[in-house]
């Protein structure tokens, strides 16, 4: 396959989150930052909640965990199949832009770590189905880690909604974490498979930077997830011992973790570092995010 050119840094600055259903004249055509295909969120799928009669479920841990599974599965496998559908791919490219940003959640990824009940899954098929959309219609893609083992920050957009996030307090939440990198890494960094179709592989959605005891794992795990990175770049070739990196190669994307880009000067920035950016999310409103989710070379 012939190697796409997934350019710097605007790599966000022309994508939508895939979720974003229809864009209408008006609509901020960035990125929407609410998932909704791979990562239930009631207030974005109230009816596949409400349908359950239960206010206990709020979550997807919930969704899974208080009903049985036979009733909840095909239930999902349904909202994967038709929210998003190869024709959203065609309008978003006739649109004339140019990425999706497609969450994934931990559970969906198959490592040889332990069992992730009670989520429910068997979405991995649909995310290489999204991509080989992706690629048909010449798009790029931001895969993302939306949520992680224990919760990176107790919103129910991880999966599950805690008063404390506790993905920070389990070192084996963590290396589950980093286990899910290294799949999506494998999988879909192998161009003779993809291509290049995806640009870059955002290593944690929202981590609650803000909290003490999150801080200091959040940024040790970026350090971590970008060894996986170049351990996997030099093994292919694209990165020399020296650290020159071919600048179409697969990119990471970390996160400031709701504490400001500015605190991120010089972090894993080159020469130290190649190819990864920066993601901040800026919230005007609970339900509303500011148009210009940055991206950009650190």
């Amino acid at each position: 396959m012939q190697k796409r050119v997934n350019g710097p840094p605007s790599i966000c600055v022309a994508a939508t989150h895939l979720g974003a259903k229809k864009l209408e004249a008006g609509d901020c055509a960035n990125q929407d930052p609410y998932p909704r295909r791979f990562v239930l969120e009631p207030w974005v799928n109230p009816s596949i909640f409400n349908q359950t009669g239960n206010d206990l479920i709020v979550d997807e841990w919930t969704y899974g965990a208080y009903q049985p599974r036979e009733v909840a599965q095909p239930i999902i496998e349904r909202h994967w199949d038709t929210w998003i559908t190869e024709d959203d791919f065609a309008a978003i490219a006739d649109a004339g832009l140019n990425h999706v940003r497609i969450p994934i959640p931990y559970w969906s990824v198959p490592t040889a770590n332990t069992s992730t009940m009670p989520f429910l899954s068997g979405s991995w098929s649909r995310l290489l189905r999204a991509v080989s959309w992706a690629s048909k219609y010449d798009l790029s893609v931001i895969i993302d880690i939306h949520g992680a083992p224990g919760s990176q920050n107790g919103y129910d957009n991880s999966g599950q909604r805690l008063d404390h996030p506790q993905w920070q307090t389990a070192p084996e939440n963590v290396e589950h974490t980093r286990q899910v990198f290294s799949v999506l890494l494998n999988e879909f960094g192998n161009f003779d498979k993809w291509g290049g179709t995806v640009g870059a592989i955002e290593a944690l959605n929202e981590p609650a930077g803000f909290l003490p005891d999150v801080l200091p794992v959040m940024n040790q795990y970026w350090h971590d997830t970008y060894g996986i990175l170049r351990d996997f770049r030099m093994g292919t070739g694209t990165e020399s011992a020296e650290g020159t990196v071919d600048p179409n190669e697969i990119k990471m994307v970390i996160m400031d973790g709701f504490t400001g880009v500015q605190n991120y000067h010089g972090f894993l920035a080159s020469p130290q570092a190649e190819g990864v950016m920066m993601d901040t999310a800026r919230f005007s409103h609970p339900h509303l995010a500011a148009c210009d989710l940055t991206c950009r070379y650190l």
